[in-house]
């Protein structure tokens, strides 16, 4: 089974710039403070009058439908459907109702998922994967804001035994040379021009993906590599995560590959992009931990409009559905769909 197809048409779907309330949205860095203190760096300082400390409830049902024109007699699963609970993010409610008999076994797999595998014991022409979750979603981390004082300045340095446990994040995916090469030259331009300023390097990355490449649904695969995504300058969220997280990784930043939803239930600009899963990157700061940015809409992820689910290097670690048919199936048809409705 492949989950290729719902990874482009899901995916591919979403990425509606996310607005909360009529509240005031501020990225970048503050004039300096008297005293000649560093500036103050300020990601996504978000106030949300109308929600009561920053948070809302939202309900998110996801389905996937396989349907296969022989049964399908031996196959195994994994679902990556449960968003994080933490405290950012409350999960108040979470069912997945499969439409096929089996055995599961629910467990947090290496990178901190809550995962699930399945077995069917019985054969099946179709699987019908349905996961509702309600969750109460915070902002920016306890106080809707990242509020530092000081800088993130560039080269990063991290201590050996931090390095090594970043390691898996830090490692960009084997390109050649001359392309990982580019990549680095176009990474440094963004911090050259901030001055050193690694925060407003990634906002300014951020926001130059969004701007400067095409959101083009079926113009790539899950084999896209993300210096084909920076030559054609076109793809869908998937493509502009990869992207940004190798961009990251060339700055000795660690980046991860992130999969969750988007509310767009107000009168968003880009809504087309909404409909779906919807995929971003996160970067591990010093001193600010790991935080979210969004190429597909320019923005970073501390909205209450974002529902984080599973996370991992690369697409292939986060996918929410993935199986495997041993024996039988054949003329597989995928479709998938997510609602994603605020409720409190």
């Amino acid at each position: 089974m492949s989950e290729h197809d719902e990874g482009l048409q899901g995916w591919g779907a979403s990425g509606a710039p996310p607005s909360v309330g009529d509240g005031v949205e501020t990225e970048g860095v503050e004039p300096p403070n008297e005293g000649g203190l560093r500036p103050r760096i300020v990601l996504d300082a978000v106030a949300t009058p109308s929600y009561p400390g920053g948070a809302r409830i939202l309900e998110v049902n996801h389905e996937t439908v396989y349907t296969y024109s022989w049964p399908v007699r031996r196959s195994s699963h994994l679902f990556l459907l449960h968003p994080v609970d933490d405290p950012r993010q409350d999960v108040l409610e979470y069912e997945l109702a499969l439409s096929v008999p089996g055995e599961r076994t629910a467990f947090e797999d290496v990178f901190g998922n809550q995962a699930i595998s399945f077995r069917p014991t019985e054969e099946y022409t179709e699987l019908r994967i349905h996961s509702r979750a309600r969750v109460r979603v915070r902002g920016t981390w306890e106080s809707e804001r990242v509020d530092y004082t000081g800088s993130v300045d560039h080269p990063v340095v991290w201590m050996p035994w931090q390095r090594m446990m970043m390691l898996p994040y830090l490692m960009p995916p084997e390109l050649p040379e001359p392309q990982l090469s580019d990549l680095s030259d176009f990474a440094l331009d963004f911090v050259r021009r901030s001055g050193g300023d690694l925060v407003h390097a990634l906002q300014e990355m951020n926001q130059a993906i969004y701007q400067d490449f095409v959101y083009e649904p079926g113009s790539t695969t899950v084999e896209t590599t993300p210096y084909e995504t920076y030559v054609r300058r076109r793809g869908v969220c998937q493509d502009f995560a990869n992207l940004f997280i190798i961009l990251a990784q060339l700055l000795n930043v660690p980046a991860r590959y992130r999969v969750g939803y988007i509310n767009t239930g107000g009168d968003y600009e880009g809504q087309v992009r909404s409909d779906a899963s919807h995929a971003w990157a996160e970067v591990y700061l010093p001193q600010i931990g790991w935080y979210g940015f969004d190429p597909a809409n320019g923005k970073g992820t501390g909205h209450v409009d974002y529902i984080r689910v599973a996370t991992g290097r690369h697409y292939r670690d986060a996918a929410p559905v993935a199986g495997t048919i041993f024996e039988g199936g054949g003329g597989e048809r995928l479709e998938a769909s997510v609602r994603v409705e605020t409720v409190g």
